[in-house]
């Protein structure tokens, strides 16, 4: 007696396929013949089953009697009654859509250019010659949505002091990124810090001319909203309080 096919490719999304298919269909009773008392052929198909009328019409079906439908709008289900055990109607199907031109993803899932279709597999009632087959088909266009880019604040100093430069800052979501040009001559250099009040970051642990840190999102929040008051302080040997120093503003 075959056992359900377990494909390690399989996504959560993929084995749930088949059980929300199945509840659908015991939902409605109606739809779906009763299994024949003796034999191992599969029962006809449900009178009035069709596939839903925006089904795409590049993903063709493999062969087996069509239980259910359903879906729209990108995203469809389908159960299908095939006959033979589940480990040969997967591999039946699996070579089905490859040679229809369908790219492998995983064991269980392939592709064309516009859509993607998964393959779940359950012996019907413990019989070794009957597997319900669900196949879901989604848009490869419609998949998840692009994440919005994170927030990118480009500021600059002026540093005025012992030796004249500029600094760059860019900060993004976790992120703060640095470069100093200038300060020719300036030697003794500690390090270097953006600093309002007593809250201060240290733009790495010893001065580097560039480099990036990570930065709690309250401080570089706070850093974006108000540029202005926050000082960006080169310290020294000589001038351990700032060599030089210069406001932030938006590049």
């Amino acid at each position: 007696m075959d056992r359900p096919v377990r494909r390690t490719g399989d996504n959560l999304a993929a084995r749930l396929l088949i059980v929300l298919t199945l509840a659908a269909l015991v939902a409605a009773p109606a739809a779906v013949a009763a299994p024949p008392a003796r034999g191992p052929a599969p029962a006809p198909a449900p009178a009035g089953a069709t596939l839903p009328p925006d089904f795409p019409s590049d993903v063709p079906l493999p062969p087996g009697d069509l239980q259910a439908a359903s879906g729209a709008g990108g995203s469809w289900s389908v159960l299908l009654l095939v006959r033979g055990s589940a480990a040969a109607t997967h591999a039946s199907i699996v070579a089905f859509y490859r040679a229809q031109g369908f790219i492998a993803e995983t064991d269980s899932i392939l592709h064309n250019a516009a859509h993607r279709v998964t393959i779940v597999v359950e012996n019907r009632d413990h019989s070794a010659t009957a597997t319900f087959a669900a196949i879901g088909v989604t848009d490869r266009s419609a998949a998840t949505p692009a994440q919005p880019a994170a927030p990118v604040t480009h500021l600059a100093a002026s540093l005025t002091g012992a030796r004249p430069g500029r600094a760059t800052l860019t900060l993004t979501a976790a992120r703060l990124c640095w470069r100093f040009d200038g300060l020719a001559g300036l030697t003794g250099v500690r390090s270097a810090t953006v600093r309002h009040g007593t809250t201060r970051v240290t733009l790495g642990r010893r001065f580097h001319r560039s480099g990036c840190r990570a930065t709690p999102a309250p401080i570089l929040r706070a850093i974006a909203a108000r540029p202005a008051v926050w000082t960006v302080t080169v310290a020294t040997r000589a001038e351990p309080r700032g060599a030089v120093r210069g406001r932030l503003r938006p590049a």
